[in-house]
């Protein structure tokens, strides 16, 4: 088990093996994260819920991992014991190990569907899950693409009715036109589909109204859910293998653009705007290099 920093990124590496010594298993490291030890092995002693505190936070702190031991909802797994970890904006982690080890499980914990345990889970409000299979919405190509915020425009009232009907979490933080939708699809490799479902013409088939769960592949959902994230701009993103149907080449320019999100917003050594984090579970040596690991 192992965590290793580069100035920008880190690596935490779960492994449900028991072969490490205790001290090893003890050691701890400083810096944007520290580390006290995970293993599979069974438990025995309690464990009561996990503290999970949101908060809308104007530091650079994004996710504050305090002394987490995390359980399976039966109680009968510890998959991770005493996990030390903080992230700042500009950070991003890589989560790798054997199957079965709890990497998929210590993102349910972050999010809050997993509260079996102990410690505490802190993490900005602002943040944006990308599942292996993402969700595709009723509606038109360009609401699939500003999922889950909401364009105003299709409401018949005015800005100040508009916003106090739709939950803040669902406004957009930037005014879009078309033309930046457009520029969004060619982005993520996905103009073709604009061009098809408007019959040639990409601005009309951005209102083209379709199955999309059933005309989108896997791969053009997951690259759609990376143009969710050039729109949404969250400050944290967690990936639970969101690029597992995706070549070596694609899955290269998609975290590309995460890395380009992240470093537009520095200038100077001075955060202009809030910059973006990720989190990433995934399997493909090939991840290793999007960290710089």
């Amino acid at each position: 088990n192992r965590v290793e920093f580069t100035p920008d990124s880190a690596l935490l590496n779960i492994n449900d093996d028991d072969d490490d010594d205790d001290d090893e298993k003890a050691n701890g490291m400083d810096g944007s994260g520290h580390y006290s030890g995970l293993d599979g092995s069974e438990h025995s002693r309690g464990h009561g819920e996990i503290d999970l505190q949101r908060w809308k936070n104007e530091t650079t702190l994004v996710l504050s991992i305090r002394h987490l031991d995390l359980v399976t909802p039966d109680h009968k797994r510890l998959l991770i014991r005493d996990l030390n970890l903080n992230l700042n904006v500009g950070e991003n982690l890589l989560i790798v190990g054997n199957s079965g080890a709890g990497k998929s499980s210590l993102l349910r914990a972050i999010a809050g569907l997993w509260n079996v345990g102990s410690g505490s889970i802190g993490r900005d409000d602002d943040v944006y899950f990308l599942p292996q299979r993402p969700y595709c919405t009723i509606g038109s190509l360009k609401d699939q693409l500003l999922y889950p915020s909401l364009d105003y425009s299709q409401f018949n009232l005015d800005d100040s009715e508009s916003r106090r009907i739709v939950p803040r979490s669902h406004w957009l933080k930037q005014s879009l036109t078309d033309q930046d939708l457009i520029k969004i699809l060619e982005q993520v490799d996905l103009l073709e589909v604009a061009v098809r479902a408007g019959e040639g013409d990409p601005a009309l088939g951005l209102s083209a109204v379709l199955d999309w769960s059933n005309m989108l592949s896997l791969g053009e959902q997951q690259r759609l859910a990376f143009g969710r994230l050039l729109v949404n701009r969250p400050k944290l993103v967690i990936l639970d293998e969101a690029t597992s149907a995706l070549d070596i080449v694609a899955e290269a320019r998609m975290y590309s653009l995460l890395q380009n999100m992240a470093q537009s917003t520095l200038h100077g050594g001075k955060l202009s705007a809030p910059g973006l984090t990720y989190i990433s579970v995934g399997h493909r040596p090939s991840l290793l290099a999007s960290f710089g690991c």
